[in-house]
């Protein structure tokens, strides 16, 4: 997502191309098929059809408004494939780890703020049962967790 904005500029690009030598065209020509690749494979892994990431959605649809917290795990698209905003500042981990992040994360699961909580691990969460379980396209486990009512 952070190139999305720079592809603006792929256009101004391609305008000089009729001006330069042969030496310097082929570079250039491989770095516009670059940016149109890098341009169509954003979002191709959210198909509804064969994607792994809709397998939790039979559980997360029965709840009008549900909340999902990514427990000690990165997050993999899960809040725009199940259309869910983050309630909590912590929804995830994030690339750099800090304390205080597991910290709120641990008391976020400890008061049962969050209806569904989805962890690369198989653990016991007390307060919620785990319903399913899918495997990404790099073979790593997600857990989903409902809350026990």
């Amino acid at each position: 997502y952070y190139m999305h904005p720079l592809h603006m500029f792929a256009v101004l690009g391609i305008v000089p191309l009729s001006r330069m030598d042969k030496k310097h065209l082929y570079p250039a020509i491989l770095a516009v098929v670059a940016v149109i690749f890098t341009i169509g494979r954003a979002n191709t892994n959210l198909k509804e059809d064969d994607s792994w990431i809709y397998k939790f959605e039979p559980w997360i649809a029965k709840k009008d408004q549900p909340t999902l917290l990514l427990y000690h795990c990165m997050e993999d698209e899960f809040y725009t494939a199940y259309n869910i905003v983050p309630e909590e500042k912590y929804y995830t981990l994030l690339n750099l780890p800090v304390p205080e992040m597991e910290e709120e994360q641990d008391r976020y699961v400890a008061e049962k703020r969050s209806d569904f909580i989805i962890t690369a691990k198989d653990m016991s969460i007390d307060g919620y049962e785990q319903v399913a379980m899918t495997t990404d396209n790099e073979e790593l486990n997600y857990y989903l967790y409902s809350r026990i009512q």
